[in-house]
This record gives structure tokens, sequence and C-alpha cells, in this order.
């Protein structure tokens, strides 16, 4: 729910964000302003350098303090980083977004950090069996593909899809699959250890984590898990292929019982949606489906247990039980061969990166995230799992990264300039071990800093 006037005042006297003031407030959002460190690039002695983000090493940067009446130059084309003069302790029920006022755009202006973002075309796979732009998800709530803390896929509650910028910059990331997708240079990628990278800092090689997914015999979907379950921890990447419905119910409803199963209600095998999931005892399953087809359900007893009894006798030969056995264990081979073997299959492609190019638009292009509940992860249509947007402020400035997009004109900052907008968002409170406090990626800092460790 985004917050208004006075709930915004009441956030200030509340102490959420330091440094604000009244008049400060608008209808629906806080201005936020510029505090009085930049941080600048510096040319190199011994010329162009590279950054190695793996290594954690840092771009050769000045530090400037700005004062009121000169503040800085930002050139045409320079980018600066700078912070806000707000200090932000957000709350367990309240998240932010950062907004570029327009006054600065109009001058050539541009923020770079107001969330972690996809182009409007990015697919997004949905459990209910189709496959959207995130633009068209825009003021929609649905199901999502997602990972829980052990790489066990579970289903990842959509609430909350927007537009948040429009930017000139963007990364194309291509697979070894053919696949691409096309975000903002700072969107965080899921690794196929468990961590992220921004997108901006992939290179070729590095290996992504995977949505692998199939029909199986009955045509329900089948899903990979690269769960850590079976070696105990991700950098064992031995994963295992499930039913989606019966991974969804257990996320949602916990260990099936023994004699049960679990009935898809609109008979659709490819909505796995939690709401379409029924269970169900088998015999009642299957008593249900035989009348579907006018069968009995004594005729449908009577043919498994001719079935059963046919079986039992031909595996109480010999000979039958070991070509069985040594049949089993050369298509397991084969299994093993065709998931871990080289070359790989072209279905367990699709989670390694091929190239990234860095892609400048003529004019702004829109960008959309969305937040999915609980896990903060969700499988894009390429194949692989993204962070959704989440920056974390808790006892931090906000880290403002700002480019001068203009070819021939400089642009003058000073502190204090009123430099964005902050609207604000209450929503369900998220566990203690979830919030900003424990995992925002900016706590703690009061200055500006290139990289955090």
């Amino acid at each position: 729910m985004l917050l208004s006037y006075y709930e915004i005042c009441e956030l200030i006297e509340q102490g959420v964000v330091e440094g604000a003031k009244f008049d400060d407030v608008n209808a629906g959002s806080l201005d936020i302003h510029l505090g009085t460190d930049i941080l600048y690039e510096q040319d190199t002695d011994n010329g162009l350098c590279i950054v190695d983000y793996r290594a954690r090493q840092k771009l050769h940067m000045g530090k400037h303090v700005m004062s009121p009446e000169n503040g800085y130059v930002l050139a045409a084309r320079e980018s600066v980083l700078a912070s806000s003069a707000e200090t932000f302790n957000l709350p367990n029920n309240v998240c932010a977004e950062y907004k570029l006022k327009s006054s600065m755009a109009r001058i050539f202006l541009e923020h770079l950090n107001a969330g972690w973002c996809f182009v409007g075309e990015t697919l997004i796979p949905l459990l209910d069996g189709r496959t959207v732009p995130i633009a068209s998800l825009v003021g929609q709530q649905a199901w999502a593909y997602a990972l829980d803390e052990v790489g066990e896929i579970v289903p990842g509650r959509i609430s909350r899809v927007w537009e948040t910028k429009r930017v000139m910059r963007t990364v194309v990331v291509t697979l070894d699959d053919g696949a691409t997708f096309e975000c903002t240079p700072d969107h965080r990628i899921m690794l196929r250890g468990g961590g992220y990278c921004e997108a901006g800092y992939l290179t070729a090689g590095t290996a992504l984590m995977p949505l692998y997914r199939k029909t199986g015999q009955n045509g329900h979907e089948m899903v990979y898990s690269p769960s850590s379950i079976l070696k105990g921890r991700w950098k064992q990447p031995k994963g295992r292929w499930h039913k989606t419905h019966v991974l969804v119910d257990r996320a949602v409803n916990g260990e099936l019982p023994a004699g049960y199963c679990v009935h898809h209600d609109n008979y659709n095998k490819l909505d796995n949606t939690p709401e379409n999931l029924l269970r169900m005892s088998s015999a009642d399953h299957i008593a249900m489906h035989n009348a579907e087809r006018n069968r009995s359900v004594e005729q449908r007893m009577r043919a498994s247990e001719t079935m059963t009894a046919t079986n039992k006798r031909m595996w109480q030969d010999p000979e039958y039980a070991a070509r069985k056995a040594i049949d089993n264990a050369r298509n397991a081979a084969r299994t093993n061969n065709k998931r871990w073997g080289f070359p790989v299959p072209e279905e367990y492609k699709n989670h390694t990166v091929v190239s990234v190019k860095h892609r400048r638009h003529r004019i702004p292009v829109p960008v959309y995230d969305m937040t999915v509940d609980g896990f903060h992860n969700f499988a894009i249509g390429a194949g692989i799992f993204v962070h959704n947007c989440d920056a974390g402020w808790n006892g931090s400035k906000l880290t403002l990264e700002l480019s001068n997009l203009s070819r021939f004109h400089s642009i003058r900052i000073r502190p204090g300039d009123a430099i964005g907008q902050m609207v604000f968002f209450r929503h369900t409170e998220v566990p203690e071990d979830r919030s900003y406090a424990a995992r925002g990626r900016y706590n703690g800092d009061t200055t500006v800093s290139a990289i955090k460790e």
C-alpha cells in the first residue's frame, strides 16, 4: 500500500527517515537531498585498468567534499557516486523506492540505482502454465518459480509488479543455449553456487542458477530442483527432477500423507498454482478419473489386480530379474552421462554465460521489477533465477549513482539539492532474518562506497 502524506510524516516522527523535514513531504513522496561527499573516477598512472569484480578490485576513485556554494561540476558523460543527506531505518513492514526529480532529468541528469530492473519484454514463466512479458503483469498478482534457501523449487507469490524507472543503459546477457535477457547493469543474477552477481559484472563462462522444465510421461510438468539437500551444500550441483505440482503442494501444505495424491482441479496439468491443486486419496482420484472415462471402479480394480499378478510372476523369474537389473544399470549410467557428461545435452544448457554486451539506448526505455514474497527471487524466460528489487537500507544513507547524459554541457550539483523523491509502501511484515536490518545490502553505509564487501 502506497503511504500518503500523513503516513510519511509519521515515518519522520518515528525516526525511520533521519534528517528529513516535514516541508519535504509531498502528497505521496518525500524529497531526498544530496549529501556532501562525492566519489569520482580518477585517471590511473598506467593508463586504462581492468576492474575485477570477483576480486572486489575497486575503481581508482577520488573523494570530493562539496561546498554549498561551489558544489561539484559533473562533466559531459561523467558519472559519480553520491549519497543522500537523509539516513534510512526501514522497518520490517515498509519498503521504499527512489525516483529522480523531473527537473533533474530535464538537464540530462540520470540516476542509475532506483531498482534492479528488466526491460518490459522480459518473459516470466508462471505456475499457471503461461509465459508472459513482465510489463503485462503490472497491477496483477500471480505465482512464479522461486528457490528456497536450500535450492528447492517453491511457489513464489508475485505481490507487486511496477515500472521502476526509465534508463539509457542496459546490458544484454547471452547464454549457452542462445537465450538472452536484458536488464540494468546492477540487477543481481543468481549464480550456480547460490550467490549473486550484478549483471554488468558477469563474465563468459560464469555458471548461473538454471530452471529446467519438461513434460513428464503422464503430461505433468517436471521441474529440476538444483537442491543442496542431497549433498548437503551448494558446491555439489546435483539435484533431481520432480513433478512441479507435487513440489508446489509440499511447499504450501507440507509432506503428502501416504495414500494421497495431488489433483489439478481444472484438469489442466500445466496449471500448478496452489489454488488449483487439491489433495485426494489415491483411490478417490482413480475412481474420479475412471468415472470420467466411463469405466467402472470394478473394471479398473480388476485390471490393476491382473497387472500386479503378471508383474509379480515375471519378477520371480531369475533370468528376467537379472536382465532387468542390467537394463536398469545401463539406463542409470546413460541418464547420469546425459546430465553431467560432455558435451552437455541441449536440455541441460541455458545457465552458462557466453557474452555480456553493454547497450546504450537513443531514448530512455522503461524497465520493470517485481516483488516475490518471502524468497525475493524468481525465474525468467531465459531459464535462470534472478533477485528481485530489494535495496536494503537500515541505518544507512542512500547511495546515488549520478550520470551526466549530455554530450556538450556540464551540470553543477550542490549538497542540499533536492535530487529525487522517495515513495514508501507498507506491506505484511517480513521475518526478522529477512529484514533490512539482517540482510540489507547497504546496511550501515553512512558514506559513499564504490563496492561493499
